[in-house]
């Protein structure tokens, strides 16, 4: 266990940084349209080094000026969107580092009934706040799982939990040791038996597909349905898988 996770102010500052950033590049976005429009209506464009200058963005295209202007501003609108992407995960990661629930799994308890909302799963890895997490997660050690602010679960092929964080404990109120050794999809979690949700993990964990997938999931709750940004990504050891979740 780490005693030490990440305080909440270094998330609340990536934050105000992110939106520092975002709103640099929507200004950057403005003047650039601006420059396009004159450069239509027939006006100098400006030489591609002090679009740079201006901007400060690097553009993918320069064979010429106006080519450069079109470049930079879809550079700046994939930066703008990453650029928020962050926001959203620095400011999840703060609320959960002050102590608010950061994610959830669904004990057996909570297998959907006839009458409970449905679970229900929609794939969406760009805009998951968990994606810029990935990479971190495919190499973050068991005994690291407890510094993250959100749950993570570590797995082997067949779904058997290896290792359970304290957030992820603490929030599904499920003590570590009833849970270690048991398969997630039939023993622990049984309304993430569709292919939504254990269809993605089992073509993960085989090979078969991509190395990170993520999409939100609503589990039913016996006290309300909750939705769940989820990140499955391979292990740092082979044959292994990380489960993040993220309340959204």
């Amino acid at each position: 266990m780490n005693p030490n996770p990440q305080p909440a102010s270094d998330y609340a500052s990536r934050a105000r940084e992110e939106t520092l950033r975002r709103d640099q590049l929507n200004q950057s976005l403005k003047l650039l349209r601006r420059v396009r429009e004159a450069a239509l209506a027939g006006d100098p464009i400006p030489t591609i080094e002090e679009l740079m200058a201006m901007t400060g963005l690097l553009p993918t295209a320069t064979d010429d000026p106006l080519t450069a202007v079109e470049s930079l501003i879809e550079a700046a609108t994939a930066e703008r969107e990453a650029s928020n992407r962050r926001i959203k995960l620095a400011k999840a990661l703060s609320d959960a580092s002050r102590g608010r629930p950061a994610a959830t799994s669904a004990p057996a308890a909570a297998a959907p009934s006839p009458s409970s909302p449905q679970p229900v799963a929609r794939s969406n890895v760009e805009g998951s706040p968990l994606v810029d997490e990935a990479d971190r997660l495919a190499k973050i050690s068991a005994r690291d799982l407890d510094s993250l602010p959100y749950g993570a679960i570590l797995l082997d092929e067949s779904g058997r939990i290896l290792s359970y964080n304290d957030t992820e404990s603490r929030m599904a109120r499920l003590p570590i040791e009833a849970v270690l050794g048991r398969n997630f999809f039939t023993e622990v979690a049984p309304c993430t038996r569709v292919k939504e949700f254990e269809g993605r993990f089992r073509a993960l964990a085989s090979g078969q597909g991509l190395p990170v997938v993520s999409f939100d999931f609503v589990f039913p709750f016996p006290f309300g349905a909750q939705r769940v940004a989820v990140l499955l990504t391979r292990g740092a050891n082979p044959g292994t898988v990380i489960m993040a979740l993220l309340r959204r």
